[in-house]
C-alpha cells in the first residue's frame, strides 16, 4: 500500500469480515427475546386494566429491564452484521508508521444502530506506546497512545490475537523499533 509517508506499509492483521456474523448470533437472540418480553408485557397490563383492576406498575417496571437489554443486544448485533460487510478495513505497519481503517464506536444519533469508521495514520514519532488491554475475559484490545490521545481498537475485528498483531507490527516496522510495551498477563 502506498501512503503519503512512504511505500513500505504491509498488512499486519486480517480483518475478520464475515466471521463477525457468527459473533452477532447470540446478541441477536438475546435482543429478540428481550424485545419479545417487552412487547408482551403491555398486553398483560391492558388485560388487567380491562378486567377492572388498575394497571400493574410492577409489570411495567419489569418490562423496562428486558427492553433495555433487548435494545443494547439488538443494536450491537446489528452493528456487527453491518461491520461484517465493511470493505477496505485494514491494519498496516511499516518503517514509516501505522495505518488503520476499522469500524469505530456506535453513534449516539442512531440510537446505537450505526457506527463511524475510524481511519488513521500515525508516524512512529507520533506514537508514544502500543500495547494491549484486557476488556473482558477473552477480548483483548490494541491500544495506540499517540499525540492527542489514546485509541483503543477492538481485537474482535481481526483474525489474529492482539499479541500476534503486536509481533507482526514489530517485524513490519524493522529497522525502526516501534514503541511496543512489553506486557504480560
Amino acid at each position: 500500500m502506498v501512503t503519503q509517508e512512504g511505500q513500505n506499509m504491509k498488512d499486519v492483521a486480517a480483518y475478520r469480515g464475515r466471521g463477525l456474523l457468527f459473533s452477532a448470533l447470540l446478541p441477536l437472540a438475546i435482543g429478540l427475546v428481550g424485545a419479545g418480553v417487552a412487547g408482551v408485557v403491555p398486553f398483560f397490563i391492558a388485560s388487567e386494566a380491562a378486567r377492572g383492576g388498575g394497571g400493574s406498575w410492577g409489570l411495567l417496571i419489569v418490562m423496562i429491564f428486558p427492553s433495555w437489554i433487548g435494545w443494547v443486544c439488538l443494536s450491537g448485533a446489528w452493528r456487527r452484521i453491518r461491520a461484517s460487510g465493511e470493505k477496505d478495513c485494514y491494519l498496516r505497519a511499516g518503517p514509516d508508521g501505522l495505518a488503520l481503517r476499522v469500524p469505530g464506536p456506535a453513534t449516539r444519533a442512531s440510537a446505537g444502530f450505526a457506527y463511524t469508521v475510524w481511519e488513521y495514520q500515525f508516524r512512529w514519532d507520533e506514537v508514544s506506546s502500543l500495547t494491549w488491554s484486557l476488556e473482558s475475559g477473552s477480548s483483548r484490545n490494541l491500544v495506540v497512545t499517540a499525540r492527542g490521545g489514546t485509541l483503543e481498537i477492538e481485537g474482535v475485528w481481526f483474525v489474529e490475537p492482539v499479541t500476534r498483531i503486536l509481533e507482526n507490527i514489530r517485524s513490519a516496522a524493522a529497522p525502526v523499533q516501534p514503541p511496543i510495551q512489553q506486557t504480560t498477563l
